[in-house]
This record gives C-alpha cells, structure tokens and sequence, in this order.
C-alpha cells in the first residue's frame, strides 16, 4: 500500500547527503590556491593552551599560535594572529580549554566553541596570510555561542587540505548579536560559510565565500543579517556534488544581500527562503552559474530582487509557485528577470515585500467571514472566525499562492499549492450554519491538503465541509492535517475524498474527533502517528478502504470512550470497531484463506461470480444489501439502491474481459487482507495479485451483512 507520508525521512537523509562533499580549499584574492605548508614545528599540538600574556593596555593580544590564540580568548579582547597557519589541535575528547573556550565532541573528533564572550575580536594578518584551519572532517572550523559584537576580520578559515569528505561548516554563530564578518576567506570543505543561528544583528562584508558544499550563507531564527559586497563561487562544483542553495533562510525578520557577486557554483537555487518577513536581493550579479532547481525557492517568504544582472546561468526554472517581486511590489515574470540590468540600489530605500496582514481582533473576539480573503485575513490568534453559509475554494484568493500573511502562507505542491496555518494559538474556525452541509471549504490541487495546520495549539474546527473538488481521482493530499499541534479538537465536520485520508495528524497532543462524518478517502478515514491522547467519538465513518482507522506509535487512543491500542481497525455497522491488525499480533491478516467446503461463504461467492460473468445484475442484486460498494483497482464505486445497478455503470465498471477473468479468478475468504479491502457493511473486493505470469484478478466477498442464505 502506498504511504506518502515516508516523504518525510529524506530530511534525515541531508546529512549523509553531506558526506558527498569534496575537501579543497585554501585562501586567495582571486582564485583558491594552495594553502601555506606549516613550517615542521606547526604539527598539531597538546590541546593545552599555553598561557597567554597579560592584556596590553590596548587591549590588544598578539599570538602566534593555535595554544596561544585559544588562551588569549575572552570577553572584551582583540586577538591579534600573526600570518601563517593556524591548526587547531583536536583532542580525543571533549572538554573546557579556558574559561571561554571548549571542545565538543563530533563523529571524527572534536571542535572549538568560543563561547560567552562578548566584545570579542578576532583578527588576522589578512585574508591571504593568515589561515585557521581544523582537522576533522565533521567539526565546524569555529564556532562562537553568546558572543555578542563579536568581530572576525581580515583572515581565511576551512578544513585542512585532507584526502576525505566533510559534513562540517566553517563560521557557525549562535546567538551572537550585533556581529561582523569582514575581509575574510572561507573555504570548503566546509558545508556552509556563515551559518547563524538565533542571530540579533549580523552583518557579512567583504568576505570571499568558495568551494562550500551545502550554503554559502545560512539563516535560521535570526532578526537581521547582511551580505554586502562579497563574492560567492565554486560552491557545490566539486566532482558531482550540487550544493543545495547559496543563500539560505528560515524564520529570519530581515535578510539583504547586496553589492554581491555569485559565479561559477553548481546548486540547486540561489536564494531559498522559508518564513522569513523580509527578503531582499538587490544589486548582485549572479553568471556562470548552474541552478538544478528553481533560482529563488520561496516559500512561506516574499522577497524582492531588483538591480541586479541575472544573465548568463543555466537553470531549470525561475522561481517556484511564489514568485519574487521588484522594488515597487509589482510580481516578476520570467522576461523581468532576464531582461533586469545592474543598477544601485540602496535597501533601506525599499520596503518588505507586501505580506497579508491579519484583521485587527480583540483576545478572545469574532470575525464573521463570507470570502476566502476575508477568511485568510482573519486568521490570527485567540478569535473565532465564523464562516458564513457557501463556498470556500481556497483557488478563489486573490493572492492565490503569493506570499501569505503573517499566520498562513501558500505551499508548493506537486500539482499547486497548499494552505499552510501555522504558529497560531487559540484559533477557532466555526461555520454560522448548523447544518455541516451548509458551509464547504474545498481545494483543487490533488496533491495539497485542504486544510494544514502546523506548530498551533487551542485549535478548533466545527460545523463545516472539507475536501478536493468533486470528481473521483487519483489524490497524494489529505483534507485535516495536524503536524505538531497541542489541543485540537474537530467537531460536526463532513470531510471527504478524494483525500486520501480525512485526518492526518502527526505527533499532535490530545486531539478530539466529534461527531463527524468522513467518507470517500481513497486511502483511509484517520491516520494517527506518535500521538498523544486521541479520541474519537460518535464519528459515522463510511465508504473508505479497509482499514479506516490507523494508530501508530500512540499513547492513549480511544474510540467511543473505550481505551484501544495501537493498530488498524474498521468501523462495524454498529459503530463498534474491528481490528484488522495490531502490532505483535498472532493473527496478522492473510491473503491466502481459502474458503471453506461447502460452507455458505463459498456458495455466496460462487453466486456471485457467476452473475458477474453473465452480467447478471438482478442476480447480483439479489445477492446483496444496499447500499453495495464495489472496490476495484480504479477506486471505490457506491450503488445505493437496485435501480442504480444499470447497465451502462457497471459495463463501463466491469467491462468483459474483466469480468470473465473474474468468473475463473480463484476464489478466497477472508475478512481483510494484505492487498485490499473488504468493507465492514458489505463488499465486492476486487483484487490484483502477483501471479506467475503477471497480475492476476481475484475475487473476495464476506461480511456480516451479506445475505448468505
């Protein structure tokens, strides 16, 4: 059975993808070259720091060593490095240098944290003479955690000029405010150059990033960050490694690059940004480069790109669902982007991106809504949206997949885009109408989920309908998606096909299922992964494949107000719950149970292929009670009363030469299988099994509600 949700462990998969990345790298003023062999004496060193003199009264400490410049580290110090080599010594394992220095242990060995030391500079000789290099290939070059106004100027860093790979970066600064890297050379193999983190202000100048195999620069939670005047290349160019994007950022207030020059790299995009309120890329000249995927890989994130030269590159596409805009707000076609020209442009002359902004509600307050724009406007934090009666097809906004607003954005998916609410507590979609039928929330794209929500708690949904657009086909999206969500709870809600299922929550706390229908999922009505407190109850749960309920890896479901375990489970006419299959279980489902001799089953079934191989649908009704649903390889098909079994459906269902491979099909009994699906009130599982010499058609026919007299 197809399971789309292991699409998510490709992002363990990163790290390993890092060891692809080719060790190089030395510093130049133009192009790398071969670093300064250490003198003999250079060799790595005890990890003991010789001491350091006493701090001049400039405050100034001129070191000439790797020992001398970890022991002259500390708050408020200008360490001075003399040109040659530096090496860092890495020892067997971790532990505290000085007071403000620590080794932190890696896969291959140890690296250097410079930590708690604000005011600290850093500064070399130069970029071509001094150099600061690390051993092991896993360790980033240096990091520096809780130094703000930290300096590093005037120097080169990166891994030593060693056969092997690397998964390590160079620069990497956490919580470091008001920070400044300049006139400095960083070089691979380290996997990015500058990676912040948590970062209050910092500002990358001057600075010749090269040979870097994941990131030249990479944001994540940072408030500004500034790359201005640097140079960008070789990057990802090594052997057959592509590096995934030059500039990277996620959940940042401000990043600006500026003045820059990006050439000769090999990467997926050149600027990605997730969740970030403002982005720009003004007056850089980005040629000769080769972009596997889109230029600028926006998501969550407006940004504006302006003045800068963009010919001369190969690449696959510009730009994903959301696209860039230019100075004066105006979206940017594929021609803007190649016919833009070099031009100056100061960036604190131009605003944000335009955002959507949430409706201005009072805690605790409600916004009646009658369109998808009042909709997404009114998303927001502690307030009530109430939906009035109608359609709501996301496809409608008017910034359909543009750059969202400050609670929800527009996702990329295969076929479209999704909406995507995230960071928002206490938020509560209610429809006006008692009657569920009333008020229908739908999405067009196949691929997306109707609705998504991630990172909310004090989430509540009722009263309303969700699903694709009518129509049977084939669908990869859900319709209630919940992926890290605290106190959800979905009340009164009709959700249907074609999602694949009508609930998907991941790793979410006590959520609620109340009293709603969800019928016509292609692949199942819940899936429930690494949960918490889950119940469901007074659900009508129909016309969706066996098994409809899956728990896995949950900690206290229930169903009704009974406790059940982890595992799958169909809902019985009763409403009670069959288990199809429980982790650990003896009786793992089979699909090799013939039926047996003689028995009511078998004759059933014999009945039945032989009215499917006449076509005799009389025959077939007699056999059956209503409503009869029918499960082929081409879906789930409902006949809801005799007079709906007509010729022209079923002989475009059943056509002959399947039902005369039907009539000669070997015949099983079992309750559920490995394979497909046997409905709770009553089915027709037509089935495709490996044979010998192909896919071989089966037919399985049992249930409690069969008339097998």
């Amino acid at each position: 059975m197809y399971h789309r949700k292991t699409i998510a462990i490709t992002i363990a998969l990163l790290l390993a993808l890092a060891l692809l990345a080719g060790c190089a790298g030395a510093p130049s003023q133009t192009q790398p070259t071969e670093a300064p062999a250490p003198a003999p004496e250079a060799e790595p060193a005890s990890s003991e720091p010789a001491p350091a003199d006493e701090t001049p009264d400039d405050g100034v400490i001129r070191v000439s060593t790797a020992e001398e410049f970890m022991a002259a580290v500390a708050p408020g110090v200008t360490v001075e490095l003399a040109e040659g080599e530096y090496i860092l010594p890495s020892p067997d394992r971790a532990g505290d240098v000085t007071e403000y220095c620590r080794w932190i242990e890696t896969w291959d060995g140890c690296e250097l944290e410079i930590h708690d030391a604000p005011g600290l500079t850093v500064r070399g000789a130069g970029a071509d003479k001094t150099v600061i290099s690390a051993l092991p290939r896993y360790a980033n070059v240096l990091i520096f955690r809780n130094c703000g106004g930290l300096t590093v100027a005037d120097l080169t860093a990166g891994h030593t000029r060693e056969p092997g790979f690397c998964t390590g970066g160079v620069l990497r600064l956490i919580e470091c405010h008001d920070s400044v890297i300049t006139g400095c050379g960083l070089f691979g193999c380290g996997t990015v150059g500058v990676q912040a983190e948590g970062c209050g202000g910092l500002t990358v100048a001057d600075t010749k990033i090269y040979e870097c195999s994941w990131n030249a620069v990479a944001a994540t939670g940072c408030s500004v960050v500034e790359v201005t005047g640097c140079e960008v290349y070789d990057c990802g160019a090594k052997g057959d490694w592509i590096a995934y994007s030059m500039f990277d950022v996620c959940d940042t207030d401000s990043f600006t690059v500026t003045g820059t020059t990006v050439h000769d790299n090999l990467s997926q995009s050149l600027l990605t940004a997730s969740g970030a309120k403002s982005v720009k890329f003004l007056s850089n000249t980005v040629s000769d480069n080769r972009f596997d995927g889109a230029v600028f890989g926006l998501s969550r994130s407006a940004a504006v790109v302006d003045g800068c030269a963009l010919g001369g590159n190969s690449f696959a596409r510009w730009s994903e669902a959301l696209r860039p805009v230019d100075a004066e707000g105006n979206t940017l076609t594929n021609a803007a982007l190649e016919g833009m020209t070099l031009r100056v442009i100061d960036p604190e002359s131009i605003a944000a991106a335009p955002m959507g902004q949430a409706t201005e509600v009072a805690p605790g307050g409600e916004i009646r809504v009658t369109t998808v724009d009042e909709f997404l406007a009114a998303i927001g934090p502690e307030r009530t949206v109430i939906l009035a009666p109608g359609v709501y097809d996301l496809s409608t906004a008017s910034q359909y997949g543009g750059p969202g607003g400050e609670y929800w954005s527009w996702e990329e998916v295969f076929d479209g885009v999704q909406l995507v609410i995230q960071g928002v507590d206490g938020l509560t979609i209610l429809a006006e109408s008692e009657d569920p039928r009333d008020t229908e929330i739908t999405a067009v794209p196949r691929y997306a989920n109707v609705l998504a929500f991630r990172n909310c708690s004090g989430l509540a949904l009722a009263g309303f309908t969700a699903g694709h657009s009518e129509g049977y086909g084939e669908c990869s999206g859900g319709v209630i998606y919940l992926q890290d969500c605290g106190s959800a709870t979905i009340d009164r809600c009709r959700l249907y096909g074609c999602g694949v299922e009508g609930v998907y929550a991941w790793q979410t706390a006590y959520l609620a299922v109340r009293d709603c229908e969800i019928y016509d999922c292609s692949w199942c009505a819940a899936y429930i992964y690494g949960s918490d407190s889950v119940g469901f109850s007074g659900c009508d749960i129909h016309d969706v494949p066996s098994p409809a309920l899956h728990f896995d890896s949950c900690v206290e479901r229930y169903w009704n107000d009974g406790y059940i375990d982890d595992g799958m489970y169909d809902v019985l006419p009763d409403g009670s719950l069959d288990r199809y299959y429980s982790p650990g279980a003896d009786d793992e489902p089979s699909a090799d149970v013939l039926f047996m001799e003689d028995s009511p089953e078998l004759r059933f079934a014999l009945r039945t292929q032989t009215a499917l191989a006449l076509a005799d649908w009389d025959a077939l009704a007699a056999l059956t009670s209503f409503p009869l649903r029918i499960y082929t390889a081409g879906g789930t098909f409902v006949f809801p009363d005799k007079a709906s079994l007509t010729d022209e459906r079923l002989a475009e269902l059943l056509p002959g030469d399947f039902r005369r491979a039907v009539a000669t099909a070997p015949l099983y009994g079992y309750r559920h299988t490995v394979f497909g699906s046997v409905f709770a009130d009553g089915a027709l599982a037509f089935e495709y099994v490996a044979a010998a010499d192909g896919m071989e058609p089966r037919l399985s026919a049992i249930s409690t509600m069969w008339n097998l007299g």
